[in-house]
């Protein structure tokens, strides 16, 4: 064993020899980063701070006895300098936390291990938290080749590309994965919401003997960002609703599994009490990585999911499937066994797939793929896509053996007698916790601080005696009829009215509707009556709505931030007009494409118009005192004629995350800033005038995950004075 010590520690030492960091760069400088998403990544280094620290530290884990897996106490963070090179003569020079990352151990074992990095202080291609692999330890050109075809298919999916890594001196080629986070589900054009993940604390189980570990699956659903769900009791009521949802799933599933009655399969049944769509999205997932045999990603624990709470949508994010679909050579490894059996029909799923595959542009994917750093033939995609495409058919016939019924026992009471595992019943109206014994037999009740609301959705707090608790629901009495209460939103607790090709979703608002003229008023009731229209088209309508205000007891319904929340795949409005909104927004557009003729928006407690992920042409938009920003424009393209902002409480325009505007002409009158373009984004200001505003122009970088912004606009001599341009942001201005 001496021998053995000293051999590793050898090796250790041989393998990372320390190099010292360059100076500091601007990180946000236009002339290195300049748009949302364009892998001019290099190359990077990365230089472990305390190096002795590191090394104890990574040598213990190595020679572990009995290892399993990675313990946790050897997954601390440590701090490091992260340097990206855009080219021999750019780069930029950053603060980052790096820690080991897998359980397995050819993950850390050999040099150089897997690496997860988080950075302090700025982005890599506009995310912040990321993770390098061993090439050898995650099927590296499988890994590129799959994630971006399902990216391709409509799948959540992160960038995933080679970059050559200086880490601690000596140069390694790794496969660079950005983690599910913030950044990943905005750049699919959807808000911040839920992302969860398969809670592996009781499947790599420290606290019970090791050989123990893998005969009873036990493990159900955490939430990975739980800072979103603190954030307001909205958030919090989202958050707990879909846990205890797919918590009751995973519950029933687990019994199964333990059984031997299924090894991949839901109760689908049970998903579609959640939402049709959210079936089909799993269900296509679910195919999906039959067809790249990539089952490895269908296990219990190595599951991701994004919940859309704002169209009740629960998405599967691609993760860790192992598939080696492009490298393996030999038929029996990359083709299904026609002998596999299938828990349900699975068919139209297939035809949706092979439609998708077959409708990929194979000179654009190739493209992507080589940009990413796998060079591949065209034919070598095609070969791929055909392999695919008949696992696809395989599936379409196979047979069909359910023996999924929904089970009647409780998961926990199947487990056997866990005395370092109570199960977490949380009441939102009293903030208090109950929490008991597998077998209900013993209970006892705490209030909960914020910190510990937190723990309890990352399925991470604990008792006084150091017993972990589990959350299940939140309705102890619910639990023990094993019954699945559902989803709560706008479409069942709301009175619905179609409209032509749309819905219009209310609780107490007064609506009055005139089909001839296409005209829609709408009376708030209550300072939280929110009106959500959703659907395919809203065409040639006026849409009014009269808020209640003032009032401060905005509780954001469902999580929507607007009174008049449009969430229709196309709009052609003739005309909006909304008045007294108490809402943080008085209108939000929210994934929408088409035009808007007229909108005008007085009385705002905080911002006037918020459009978010999406492309609309507005002609004119006259906005009077918002106690916020006048107007807010994120993560699209939109085009204004004109624009008139007054008594804009800070910013008259406001334009962010990687957003382009074009405005022909604004008025801007008394307000902090007349228009902002920061994080990313671009504006195109043709004529605009000013009046009574602290600062014209305001161009800077505000997020981590984004870079400099840039603004064009004629020379003004009111505000020659009154212009703020960040460093690394750029102010064109035309004679």
């Amino acid at each position: 064993m001496k021998y053995k010590k000293f051999f590793f520690l050898c090796l250790i030492l041989i393998s990372f020899t320390f190099k010292g960091v360059l100076a500091n760069e601007n990180c946000s400088d236009n002339n290195i980063i300049n748009s949302y998403k364009n892998y001019k990544i290099k190359n990077l280094s990365i230089d472990i701070l305390d190096q002795r620290k590191w090394h104890k530290n990574l040598y213990r884990a190595i020679l572990e006895e009995d290892r399993v897996f990675l313990k946790k106490k050897y997954k601390k963070r440590f701090k490091a300098k992260l340097i990206l090179y855009y080219s021999a003569k750019q780069k930029c020079e950053l603060n980052a936390m790096v820690r080991l990352h897998g359980d397995e151990s050819q993950h850390y074992v050999k040099s150089p291990p897997s690496l997860s990095v988080k950075i302090k202080d700025g982005n890599l291609n506009n995310f912040t938290d990321f993770i390098l692999f061993r090439p050898d330890s995650k099927g590296a050109d499988d890994e590129i080749f799959t994630s971006t075809l399902a990216k391709y298919l409509g799948f959540i999916s992160p960038d995933t590309f080679y970059v050559n890594v200086s880490f601690n001196g000596k140069i390694f080629k790794y496969l660079l994965q950005e983690r599910a986070a913030k950044e990943l589900i905005e750049s699919f054009k959807m808000r911040e919401g839920p992302l969860l993940e398969g809670d592996e604390r009781h499947v790599y189980d420290e606290k019970i003997d090791q050989k123990e570990i893998f005969k009873m699956a036990k493990g159900l659903v955490r939430m990975d960002n739980s800072n979103w769900a603190i954030k307001s009791k909205s958030n919090l009521d989202i958050s707990l609703n879909i846990l205890e949802n797919l918590n009751y799933v995973y519950q029933d599933h687990l019994i199964n599994l333990n059984n031997n009655s299924t090894k991949y399969f839901y109760n689908f049944d049970l998903i579609k009490n959640i939402s049709d769509e959210s079936l089909e999205k799993l269900e296509m997932y679910h195919v999906f990585l039959y067809s790249i045999k990539g089952v490895h990603g269908l296990v219990y624990h190595n599951r991701k999911f994004y919940f859309d709470y704002i169209n009740n949508i629960i998405h599967p994010i691609f993760y860790d499937t192992d598939s080696r679909i492009l490298t393996f050579k030999k038929k029996a490894n990359f083709k299904l066994k026609k002998e596999l059996i299938l828990e349900k029909d699975l068919s139209d799923r297939v035809n949706e797939l092979l439609y998708l595959i077959d409708n990929i542009s194979i000179d654009i994917f190739r493209k992507e793929l080589e940009i990413k750093g796998l060079k591949i033939s065209e034919e070598k995609i095609l070969k791929t896509f055909l392999r695919i495409k008949n696992n696809l058919n395989i599936i379409s016939n196979l047979e069909i053996k359910n023996n999924l019924a929904k089970q009647n026992k409780r998961l926990f009471e199947t487990v056997g007698d866990l005395k370092h595992i109570n199960i977490g019943f949380y009441n939102k109206k009293t903030k208090i916790l109950e929490y008991c014994d597998l077998y209900l037999n013993s209970c006892e009740k705490e209030m909960l601080s914020s910190k510990n609301l937190k723990k309890l959705v990352e399925q991470r707090l604990r008792t006084k005696n150091n017993v972990d608790i589990v959350f299940v629901s939140n309705d102890k009495v619910e639990y023990k009829k094993n019954t699945l209460k559902g989803i709560n939103s706008i479409e069942n607790k709301y009175s619905k009215v179609r409209l032509d090709d749309f819905n219009v979703y209310f609780k107490n608002a007064l609506i009055e509707k005139n089909l001839e003229e296409k005209v829609l008023k709408i009376k708030a009731q209550s300072p939280n009556d929110i009106v959500v229209i959703s659907g395919k088209k809203v065409e040639d309508w006026k849409i009014y709505y009269n808020g209640f205000y003032p009032t401060k007891t905005f509780l954001y319904p469902f999580g929507f931030t607007g009174c008049l929340n449009i969430l229709a795949k196309e709009i052609s409005i003739k005309e909006i007009k909304v008045s007294n909104a108490n809402c943080e927004d008085a209108v939000n557009f929210i994934r929408t494409t088409g035009d808007v003729k007229n909108l005008q928006i007085d009385n705002s407690f905080s911002d006037g118009i918020d459009a978010d992920f999406s492309n609309i042409n507005f002609k004119n938009i006259i906005i009077n005192k918002s106690l916020n920003d006048c107007a807010d424009f994120s993560y699209g393209n939109y085009s204004i004629e004109n624009i008139n902002v007054k008594n804009c409480g800070d910013k008259g325009v406001s334009v962010g995350e990687a957003s382009n505007v074009n405005i022909q002409n604004l008025k801007a009158y008394n307000s902090n800033i007349g228009v902002a373009s920061k994080d990313s984004s671009n504006v195109n200001l043709k004529s605009a005038d000013f009046f009574e505003v602290e600062s014209c122009i305001s161009i800077y970088n505000k997020k981590n995950e984004f870079n400099s912004a840039s603004l064009k606009m004629q020379n003004n001599l009111y505000c020659k004075n009154k212009l703020y341009v960040q460093k690394g942001s750029v102010l064109n201005l035309e004679k």
